[in-house]
């Protein structure tokens, strides 16, 4: 049965309700978040460059909004079925450059300190103020006009969802960048309506008396963080079917992401799973596996993408070379606006390290486990190779700190920690050859004035005195190619380290 194909234009709000959508019925085919109706209808923005952020969905929700995005990506989208939108996004409001492009004001562009740097005669333009929603309006209609042209057949549902003045458990919601729930409904309402009767869209509300949020909710406690019974009512509005509890109890279902979902990983000690990919316990964290000889090493390869690509290049490489592998996505360790650290480096969501252990272990059981992982899920492989007492290996893990500022460097050492290896610890493996430096991209300035650095040939150490690593039996290579800090760690360098790793 083919899947109802799903385009996503709004928040978390959108993005979490989709969550709640059975993975087997619903596909997530595009997502653009963080962009007002006002940037997605004026010119893109010449007069100055996106500034660097430090992931993946933050970088490209930035650059998708200085480029105006939405326009070209709803005319190149094929067959969707159903629009997902929400206005929450709007709430900050917008900047508008002297040559009259537009920015919208994100907790993206908050963080990087972009909006202390804009050309001077730039002038924000408040959400819910008369100017804004004047130019929100037209741009709003011009939004319209996209879906009708290029979408006329699908589906449009606005979720219009009031923010929550109380959470479950009774207590009152934070303030959002000092806005208040009793202070943005009534404004956020007269948008909604106006952009329901102009999109043509299927209006999907609840009672503000029954809205609450969730306080320990995986993205933290906010006003549009809401809680379970909320988002399953959204659902059945939309599908008129009960939907799933992705954030259920069961193991490893408290951690999501901002990727689209798969089928169960079912463990079965009869039947290896194949490499159709799939999530991990009923949660979006996505994967693939191949495991032909559970008595054989297992290569748990972690990355902080947005979705795992067919064209892997070292698939072909793992497999001639009998190895087995269970291949995990999670973008949250970095991807995610509202959790900047995630579970794997020892966040917000700690306990998900011990839940990746243990989902794996179901799927391919006493199979002796080696953990890899590139740039910042290098040190969420470290995470999980000193939990379980298996080798690692880190690729990159510095990968993107030569353009982090000295704060994000000194934040990530602060919720870190943990990650810094000696020389001198006794195990310590030097996997790389000895001849081949890593490049140091971190340094002890930016690193703050708890951390030391260290370079020995084909070993990168960055230690936080305060919080040194516990003793382990695990085997750690980092390496890196000195002529480049985004060298491709390639298949024969993997199957190499890993041969070197099991004899």
């Amino acid at each position: 049965m083919r899947k109802t194909r799903v385009f996503i234009y709004g928040s978390c709000v959108s993005r979490d309700t989709f969550e709640f959508l059975d993975p087997a019925e619903f596909e997530l085919v595009h997502y653009v978040a963080r962009q007002s109706a006002i940037s997605a209808y004026t010119k893109p923005v010449e007069l100055i460059s996106p500034p660097a952020l430090d992931s993946r969905f933050k970088q490209r929700v930035v650059e998708d909004d200085f480029s105006s995005s939405l326009r070209e990506t709803i005319a190149s989208l094929e067959d969707i079925d159903l629009v997902l939108m929400d206005l929450t996004d709007e709430r900050l409001g917008v900047y508008v450059l002297p040559d009259g492009s537009v920015i919208t004001r994100s907790v993206e562009l908050i963080e990087s300190g972009a909006e202390q740097h804009l050309p001077h005669g730039s002038h924000h333009i408040p959400f819910g103020s008369d100017l804004h929603l004047q130019y929100w309006s037209t741009g709003i209609s011009e939004v319209a006009k996209l879906f009708h042209e290029y979408m006329p057949r699908t589906a449009i549902a606005l979720l219009g969802i009031p923010w929550a003045s109380y959470s479950e458990d009774g207590t009152p919601t934070p303030d959002s960048f000092g806005m208040s729930a009793s202070q943005i409904n009534p404004v956020m309402r007269s948008y909604v309506d106006y952009a329901a009767s102009t999109v043509g869209a299927r209006l999907i509300d609840v009672n503000s008396d029954l809205v609450r949020s969730k306080p320990d909710h995986p993205w933290g406690n906010a006003p549009f963080h809401y809680s379970t019974s909320v988002y399953l009512d959204v659902t059945r509005s939309l599908t008129g079917r009960d939907g799933r509890d992705p954030w259920s109890n069961a193991p490893g279902s408290a951690v999501t992401s901002d990727t689209p979902s798969g089928t169960e990983l079912r463990a079965d000690a009869d039947t290896p799973p194949d490499a159709q990919g799939s999530s991990l316990s009923s949660t979006n964290v996505l994967h693939e596996a191949h495991v032909t000889d559970p008595q054989k090493p297992t290569l748990v390869y972690l990355e902080s993408v947005r979705e795992l690509t067919a064209d892997w290049p070292f698939r072909d490489a793992l497999v001639d070379n009998g190895t087995n592998y269970v291949r995990i996505a999670d973008p949250t360790l970095t991807d995610h606006p509202d959790l900047t650290f995630g579970w794997g480096i020892g966040g917000r969501h700690g306990a998900g390290t011990r839940r990746i252990i243990d989902t794996v272990r179901e799927c391919v059981g006493e199979s002796p486990l080696i953990f890899a992982g590139t740039g910042p899920m290098g040190y969420s492989a470290v995470r999980c190779g000193l939990e379980s007492d298996s080798p690692i290996l880190v690729h990159n893990p510095d990968l993107l700190w030569n353009t982090s500022d000295s704060e994000s460097v000194q934040t990530v050492l602060a919720h870190a920690g943990n990650y810094g290896l000696s020389a001198e610890h006794p195990q310590v493996a030097q996997l790389s050859p000895p001849s081949r430096p890593v490049r140091l991209l971190a340094s002890a300035n930016t690193a703050g004035p708890t951390a030391r650095t260290r370079v020995i040939p084909g070993l990168l150490t960055l230690l936080n005195d305060g919080d040194r690593i516990s003793q382990s039996n695990s085997t750690v290579s980092l390496f890196s190619d000195p002529k480049s800090p985004y060298s491709p760690w390639t298949p024969k360098t993997l199957v190499e380290r890993l041969q070197e790793i099991t004899g």
